[in-house]
């Protein structure tokens, strides 16, 4: 984290690359995990979690929600 932190104060390239190839690969794997619940049928019972899986980052930690 602090090797990505340092990239953005120092406005480096790579910095907004590693974010895309993460951001990109968080949404498709929740877009996968949706598709499957709605495939099984429990998309209703599982918002909930996927809900709270998509407030996470890397770690466990809940990431902040701006209003």
């Amino acid at each position: 984290r602090a090797y990505l932190a340092h990239l953005f104060r120092a406005k480096e390239l790579l910095a907004y690359r590693l974010a895309t190839c993460h951001n990109l690969t968080f949404t498709l794997d929740f877009m996968v995990r949706i598709r499957a619940s709605i495939r099984a049928g429990t998309f209703p019972a599982d918002m909930s979690d996927l809900r709270s899986r998509a407030g996470r980052v890397s770690g466990g930690e809940v990431a902040e929600q701006s209003a």
